[in-house]
């Protein structure tokens, strides 16, 4: 079941230390998650580190769950009006392969924005990340090319 809101939780005192110390965590929606893809423009891309940095900020928490938003991804690929997830990388630029279609899909979707792969670790990677690189800005409009509008997104469950 995915999460229809975002919710905010507490981390008790004895699970702080496995999120670095983090006291707040925001668990996201993938609504939430789907409209920050939505701001990253074709042929550029955004890791998962910086995604939940971004997301952290946003909401005013010190971290948010990996594994609520690895969930939220899965929805957004499974939705077929189409959010870029793509655009999602490791901190390494390898594909992510945990996605619907692996690495295979995600390739040939980058492949068609002109984005530069090579084989890498347990897959591909993007040749010279750091050049394709998206930062978040507070100026950040929906990149409306390559995705299906702000609907696509809001109608993820």
């Amino acid at each position: 079941m995915h999460m229809l809101q975002d919710e905010i939780v507490a981390i008790p005192p004895d699970r702080q230390k496995a999120f670095g110390g983090a006291r707040t965590m925001l668990l996201p929606s993938p609504r939430t998650v789907a409209l920050q893809l939505l701001k990253v423009p074709r042929g550029k891309l955004v890791t998962m580190e910086v995604l939940r940095r971004e997301l952290a900020r946003l909401h005013g928490v010190e971290t948010v769950c990996p594994f609520q938003t690895k969930q939220a991804l899965r929805a957004i690929a499974g939705n077929p009006e189409g959010v870029a997830f793509w655009r999602l990388v490791a901190s390494n630029g390898e594909l992510l392969k945990y996605l619907p279609g692996g690495i295979e899909r995600q390739a040939a979707q980058l492949a068609e924005e002109h984005v530069p792969l090579e084989p890498g670790g347990s897959g591909q990677r993007v040749r010279n990340l750091k050049a394709s690189l998206h930062t978040f800005t507070s100026n950040d409009q929906v990149a409306a090319e390559g995705n299906n509008g702000v609907q696509a997104a809001t109608s993820v469950k």
